[in-house]
């Protein structure tokens, strides 16, 4: 199964937006303390990937709002 660039740019979106959510959250509860980690280790999985093929975070960023306004 391959991912295209603008699935990857999605991908990273969510994620990089669902740990933000958690950060800003600040709530101990152990629930809460999972989700983030495990949004955490998606996004670092993503972020290989997108070390590999030598795609920078702007350029996810300008991806996902085209492939949003589209």
């Amino acid at each position: 199964m391959t991912v295209t660039d603008v699935q990857l740019a999605e991908l990273f979106m969510v994620y990089w937006k669902r740990k933000k959510a958690y950060e800003e959250l600040q709530s101990s509860s152990l629930t809460n303390v999972n989700a983030y980690l495990t949004c955490k280790r998606n996004l670092q999985l993503v972020k290989l990937e997108m070390e590999r093929r030598g795609l920078t975070k702007k350029e996810m960023k300008v991806l996902y709002k085209q492939h949003i306004s589209s």
